[in-house]
C-alpha cells in the first residue's frame, strides 16, 4: 500500500477512485487512513458499469482519451463485450473468458477525471464566453 502513497505524492493525484466491491473496501479503509486525500468509493452495477463504458466508449469515440500501448490492456479490451438478456433487456459487461481488471482500471481512470465537480469559466481576450 505504500506504493499508492508514493504515486500520490509523485504525481499530486488530486483524486483516487476504487472499487468496493468485493474485498475492495477493505483495502480502501486501510488506505484511507494512510493517504492525505480521501478515496472516492465505487461500487460496480449494472447500471454504474452501463455508464461507465458509455462515458469512455463516447470519449474513446471522440478521440478525448488516448490509450496506452499495454498488451494486457489491449488484449482486454479486446475480449470485452455487451451482451444484453433478451427477456429482461439488461445489459452485462464482461471479459467474455478472460479477465476485465484493466479495463475496469483504464474506465475508472478516465471516470474520475471526467467527473471533476467544479464551477470554470472560459475567459477569451478579456471577456467572458
Amino acid at each position: 500500500m505504500d506504493w499508492i502513497a508514493s504515486i500520490l505524492n509523485q504525481y499530486k493525484l488530486g483524486k483516487v477512485l476504487a472499487e468496493e466491491n468485493s474485498i475492495g473496501k477493505v483495502y480502501i479503509d486501510a488506505l484511507n487512513s494512510r493517504l492525505p486525500i480521501k478515496i472516492t468509493n465505487w461500487t460496480t452495477s449494472n447500471k454504474s458499469k452501463h455508464e461507465l463504458v458509455t462515458n469512455f466508449q463516447i470519449a474513446l469515440e471522440n478521440e478525448r482519451v488516448k490509450l496506452i500501448n499495454d498488451s494486457t490492456l489491449m488484449n482486454e479490451l479486446k475480449k470485452y463485450t455487451q451482451e444484453i438478456n433478451p427477456k429482461t433487456k439488461t445489459i452485462t459487461y464482461n471479459g467474455k473468458n478472460a479477465h476485465d481488471d484493466t479495463v475496469i482500471a483504464t474506465m475508472l481512470s478516465y471516470y474520475a477525471i471526467s467527473s471533476n465537480s467544479g464551477q470554470y469559466t472560459i475567459y477569451k481576450k478579456g471577456r467572458k464566453l
